[in-house]
């Protein structure tokens, strides 16, 4: 709840900086925002775009369900979002909240990626305190951090050049690369580009 709450305090403070003529950041903020959270972070973006009318996407990477309950909270969350999971995750699970949560969201715009052998600490870079879980459960060691990280950011990359800066070009690399990579296995709900003919 606290991480909800962190979230919607510091996009509020981002956007009143991006007014003041004082700030460092003074019109240079562009206007589309994304939540993005690993583990509880996750879950709570889906807490805190539920506060927050000017959020547009939200990218959950292992997302927990937290309490109050991410996953309730997912269930009334529209905007785009992606949601990135190693099946191998054995902190969070994915069928017990990733998938859950990808599910209950009525999103028109949602992707659920799930890296083959991919870990929950190695979405982000390994803190002690996470790998210490990973140890204390004896989850499987899976691919390495790196080879992790360059799937995620293959797709992470174009999916918010797409929904915040509107690069059509950027989104037909997401839907191209997403039919035929062997190091992921995904659900969406729609491609990132539709083509009007179909």
């Amino acid at each position: 709840h606290n991480q909800a709450e962190d979230l919607i305090f510091v996009s509020g403070q981002i956007s009143k900086m991006a007014e003041d003529p004082s700030s460092i950041v003074f019109d240079r903020i562009d206007s589309k925002k994304c939540f993005m959270g690993f583990s509880m972070g996750g879950g709570s973006s889906f807490i805190a775009a539920l506060q927050c009318s000017d959020i547009h996407a939200i990218v959950a990477l292992a997302p927990y369900n937290t309490k109050p309950s991410a996953l309730q909270a997912a269930s009334y969350v529209t905007i785009p979002t992606l949601i990135m999971s190693g099946n191998d995750d054995c902190i969070t699970p994915p069928e017990e909240h990733h998938i859950p949560i990808y599910q209950a969201s009525p999103s028109e715009n949602k992707t659920l990626i799930r890296i083959k052998g991919g870990n929950h600490c190695q979405m982000v870079n390994k803190s002690s305190t996470c790998h210490f879980g990973e140890s204390f459960k004896r989850c499987k060691p899976g691919i390495s951090q790196n080879d992790q990280q360059v799937i995620l950011f293959k797709y992470l990359i174009p999916w918010l050049q797409f929904y915040l800066k509107g690069n059509a070009g950027a989104a037909r690399q997401f839907d191209l690369i997403i039919q035929s990579d062997g190091s992921i296995e995904h659900t969406r709900s729609r491609p990132l580009i539709v083509d009007s003919t179909e």
